[in-house]
């Protein structure tokens, strides 16, 4: 059943991922052209050419969500081509522009994957599935962003440029109130290795032992600060600065700013995040999402990494004690 369920997700992420590469003249042949191509089960989506454009594009995103059990739709919602035509979780498969940089669990593709923030517990519906503006979901609130870094990133610059930690720091620093920047360590050594680590999406969980995490990450900090313009690293730091280029490639970083939250640890979100936005972990979804809350509900604004919240260890709630939220 398991292994039915990644194929079945699997498929799925094929389908998202070249939807808004197809040319159509009709926007729903974005999505419907690939229907055919699923397998054979009760909850096969179907086309329905009676629908409008916006009609379609909730049902087929409702749809998907219920198949699969999973929220990592919410990886791939870029936004509207006119603002509130679409509830905020709903993919826009005419829209190739960005809003959130690449998705987090990118590796939807593969079985294998790097984040479970939500500790395997899956999206279940929670009323019966119409066509409504609303997708309810279960989760917990974790915090809420107090500052959020002027620094946006992007890739293929050298490291320096591309990471700016300096900058970072300093932007987060001058957008806290006193009481909360009284709170950020003194240790500018140890804040550099965490914004690196936040900015590479890097974990604990990537490093074989607390010998190796504090080896590696050292060793990290050093090609960065020796890295400059010219790539001119010093040799003995070449393999790792290529990693921390081979991570920079990977565009996770891209269009994603630098969030630090009322508990005290820093985040990797989308460009259009502001203060006061929550951060929250959403059953369904292996990574932890910033809702924002409106009188209707909560909109989305998009996935992103939160310091010691990516593996589930910290996930302190069972299954059916999730909260409801209301994404609209």
């Amino acid at each position: 059943m398991e292994h039915d369920a990644s194929k079945k997700n699997i498929f799925m992420g094929v389908l998202l991922k070249l939807a808004f590469l197809m040319d159509a003249s009709d926007p729903r042949d974005r999505i419907c052209a690939f229907l055919a191509f699923q397998e054979p089960n009760e909850n096969q989506i179907v086309p329905d050419y009676g629908l409008e454009v916006n009609d379609a594009y909730m049902i087929i995103s409702e749809s998907i969500v219920k198949s699969t059990n999973s929220l990592s739709i919410l990886g791939l919602v870029r936004g509207t081509s006119s603002p509130g035509s679409l509830p905020s979780w709903v993919v826009d498969w005419r829209v190739k522009e960005m809003t959130q940089g690449n998705p987090f669990d990118e590796n939807l593709l593969s079985s294998r994957r790097k984040f479970d923030a939500c500790s395997g517990y899956q999206h279940r519906t929670v009323d019966k599935m119409t066509i409504t503006k609303s997708l309810p979901v279960r989760g917990k609130r974790l915090s809420e962003i107090v500052a959020v870094s002027s620094v946006i990133h992007h890739g293929h610059l050298p490291l320096n440029r591309r990471f700016k930690i300096d900058e970072v720091l300093n932007s987060i620093d001058l957008n806290l109130t006193p009481e909360k920047r009284f709170s950020l360590e003194r240790d500018q050594d140890d804040l550099y290795k965490r914004i690196l680590l936040v900015l590479t999406a890097q974990d604990m969980n990537v490093f074989k032992s607390p010998f190796d995490r504090e080896y590696s990450i050292n060793r990290m900090l050093r090609a960065y600060q020796n890295d400059d313009r010219a790539f001119n690293v010093p040799e003995k730091y070449l393999d790792i600065a290529k990693q921390l280029n081979d991570i920079g490639g990977m565009h996770i970083i891209y269009q994603k700013r630098v969030f630090y939250s009322g508990v005290g640890l820093f985040g990797l979100g989308p460009e259009l995040m502001k203060e006061n936005d929550l951060i929250c972990i959403l059953h369904g979804s292996i990574v932890p999402i910033i809702p924002r809350e409106q009188k209707a509900g909560f909109e989305l604004v998009g996935q992103c990494y939160f310091e010691n919240w990516m593996h589930g260890d910290l996930v302190y709630w069972k299954e059916d004690e999730g909260d409801l939220f209301n994404l609209i």
